[in-house]
């Protein structure tokens, strides 16, 4: 097995690489047709050290580029989708959080010495039954009851992306007697820490996107690693690896179908864009979702299976657009009719790729370009 931290430049990293996932492609359809999570998938990631390679290099990482980081993301896509999307979360936000210095110094430390020399993985945990995502605003309902120098947490967080697999969970919760919420690392194994395997859904299904149930778990006042604030976010260049999946995880199975020329750096330099591409206005702080426009290879049937670009984008001025991730994935209660047209005209598409083609935008955002 390559170890991805001895090769000295992207080049080297991107071949090795595409011979690390190349299993990937023959149990990708087994797991989707199954439901299932792919652990062997990620006992080979963790052995290659690939969960390292975002972390800043002054904590033992490689650093890498958030360029390099979405190529990286689009060789796995290319093999499986489900485990692209899944690890893109941990590496975006082990970047995120190394960069920008969000948690204690020593707190950051200690987590990214784990996933550089054991291939530890980390995700956020803050959707909720019934407040849904956190980007709509609600208080969790999960709490935070603080208790004998530290807190206890109660609660129960919806699509955990990697909950069969993660050691680390970055929790929401509403501090109990305060109007604060706040991030608290739990580590998976605590007493009360369970995953509710609920992950059901028409595409990306072998995601691993569980329920996480929180009973009484006792943590450490230093687990409280962030005070969350109202008002926008800034920008986060690192949810570029969600667009990236959906665009090579595509590509493969449709080989029929001529690809527009659009590479991962195209996209990257999407998101430097000032304009929102909806509403026309220049924004001083362009959000990666709102203004900076990913384009996806959607399939569109009733054009003879051609494979158009689409641009789907969300932003205050044009709110009824659903945003990508809402509107690419998560697909939990219906199914477009057109997923089933597109399966008719190729075999070859499995049921999660047809209903990530044929999802949303493509029935309901006619923002057709060539």
């Amino acid at each position: 097995m390559s170890d991805l931290f001895t090769y000295t430049n992207q080049n080297e990293r991107k071949e090795a690489l595409k011979e690390i996932v190349e299993d990937f492609k023959a149990r990708a359809e087994q797991h989707d047709r199954a439901g299932s999570f792919p652990h062997e998938n990620f006992k080979t990631l963790r052995n290659s050290r690939y969960p390292g390679l975002t972390v800043p290099t002054r904590f033992g990482g490689k650093g890498i580029s958030l360029t390099e980081m979405l190529e990286l993301q689009e060789i796995i896509a290319e093999a499986d989708g489900s485990t692209a999307l899944s690890i893109g979360w941990h590496m975006g936000i082990m970047k995120s959080l190394g960069e920008n210095e969000t948690w204690r110094d020593h707190v950051y430390r200690e987590v990214a010495a784990h996933v550089v020399e054991r291939g530890a993985l980390l995700n956020n945990a803050a959707s909720e039954p019934a407040t849904g995502s956190p980007t709509r605003g609600g208080r969790p309902e999960t709490t935070a009851t603080p208790a004998d120098g530290g807190y206890v947490l109660n609660g129960r967080k919806t699509f955990t992306t990697l909950a069969p697999t993660l050691d680390y969970f970055v929790v929401s919760a509403a501090i109990e007697g305060t109007e604060q919420v706040g991030n608290f690392l739990v580590r998976a194994g605590l007493p009360g820490v369970r995953v509710d395997n609920t992950w059901d859904t028409l595409g990306m299904r072998a995601t691993g996107s569980d329920d996480l149930i929180l009973e009484n778990v006792a943590l450490r006042e230093e687990d409280y690693v962030e005070m969350l604030g109202g008002g926008p976010k800034p920008p986060a260049g690192w949810l570029l690896h969600i667009p990236v999946t959906y665009l090579a995880s595509l590509r493969p199975l449709l080989p029929i179908v001529p690809m527009p020329p659009i590479t991962t750096r195209r996209i990257a330099s999407m998101a430097r864009l000032p304009t929102c591409r909806t509403c026309n206005k220049k924004s001083a702080r362009p959000n990666y979702f709102a203004c900076a426009v990913a384009t996806f290879y959607i399939v569109s049937p009733g054009n003879g299976m051609r494979v158009r670009a689409l641009s789907a984008s969300r932003c205050k001025e044009n709110s009824a657009l659903p945003s990508i991730a809402s509107s690419m994935t998560h697909c939990r209660l219906s199914i477009s009719p057109c997923a089933s047209l597109v399966q008719k005209a190729s075999p070859r598409i499995t049921r999660s790729a047809a209903t990530t083609a044929t999802c949303a935008p493509a029935c309901t955002i006619r923002q057709w370009t060539t």
